[in-house]
């Protein structure tokens, strides 16, 4: 039960699919992305193979993209169930993959592409591009919130992070990121 808990809403985040950025590629249509996971599209335009990077069943990314774009539960299943792309347990580890795995591609955070300095390109979905606006005004599909869960009575550091947070100061850090849609403060 959550009662012993207050979630707090952050911002909205975009879910991307993002590649290395050495790659000759800056959008995907879902069409192609479903061709990738299920394994119909192998090699870049480039020549180079497409490496799918794949997360667990219950990953909020995974949840998101299924969600929003038809058939792509069931290529991330087929894709799984080849077991000859790598799987990724952590936002961290998709992060570093993608950076190091020449021709890779897989489902992440914008805001962590800029925050980690990874060598990592989101790509446009559609010909969408994810950023603040696009997910204001609702034309980028993929997204999800980021909150925190505290608890009712909170320690005196806790107290003074979420205070942080909904500070002029903490705002400015996140939108900063140039990545996340802010809704702190607003919906309190």
């Amino acid at each position: 039960s959550m009662s012993c808990c207050r979630v707090i809403e952050i911002a909205v985040g975009a879910v991307v699919f993002a590649v290395d950025e050495s790659l000759p590629i800056e959008e995907l249509t879902e069409e192609e992305v479903l061709e990738i996971f299920n394994g119909r599209r192998n090699t870049w335009s480039n020549g180079v193979p497409i490496v799918p990077l794949l997360r667990e069943r219950g990953d909020s990314a995974v949840r998101v993209a299924s969600r929003v774009i038809p058939g792509f539960s069931d290529a991330n299943e087929r894709a799984r169930g080849l077991g000859h792309w790598p799987m990724l347990l952590t936002d961290g580890a998709m992060g570093q993959a993608l950076d190091t795995t020449p021709g890779a591609i897989g489902l992440y955070d914008l805001g962590a592409i800029g925050i980690e300095q990874l060598g990592v390109r989101a790509l446009a979905l559609d010909g969408v591009t994810a950023s603040p606006a696009t997910l204001a005004d609702g034309t980028y599909p993929l997204r999800r919130v980021l909150a925190i869960v505290v608890p009712r009575e909170p320690r005196p550091e806790v107290s003074a992070f979420v205070e942080f947070l909904d500070s002029s100061r903490g705002r400015a850090v996140i939108e900063e990121t140039r990545a996340y849609q802010l809704i702190m403060g607003d919906a309190q």
